[in-house]
């Protein structure tokens, strides 16, 4: 069953979702340094796969407020954090930098759709 909107179970969901979210980019940020060593690359080639991220973001984001509109922030916060988990599992195991950028890619359409959900979810609750 499903939490009403404004009631504590639904304001627990939206805690939680922001929660995760924070939770996965630190693990990415935090990694950062080890990914750079691994790949062997310096801050500025490192940079490719910050760019990637935040592109794989943007694209997200436009395909989820719509699909959001379609389907419901349940839904589009379900899938999206499957999107995360792959992601950040990807980047840990990334052998080199095109690994890292492709991950990179994964964690930005996860983390740019998951923004537009929880926050929209988030505005259903408060209202």
């Amino acid at each position: 069953m499903r939490p009403v909107l404004g009631s504590r179970a639904s304001v627990g969901a939206v805690v939680t979702w922001f929660l995760y979210n924070g939770l996965v980019m630190g693990l990415w940020m935090a990694a950062i340094p080890a990914l750079k060593v691994r790949a062997g690359v310096n801050a500025a080639t490192f940079s490719i796969a910050l760019v990637s991220m935040g592109l794989g973001a943007i694209a997200s984001m436009q395909v989820s407020a719509r699909l959001v509109e379609r389907l419901g922030t349940r839904r589009i916060c379900l899938i999206m954090s499957g999107f995360l988990m792959v992601g950040i599992l990807a980047v840990g195991f990334a052998p080199d930098m095109g690994w890292v950028v492709a991950a990179a890619v994964i964690v930005g359409i996860g983390q740019g759709g998951i923004d537009v959900a929880m926050n929209a979810l988030g505005v259903q609750v408060e209202a």
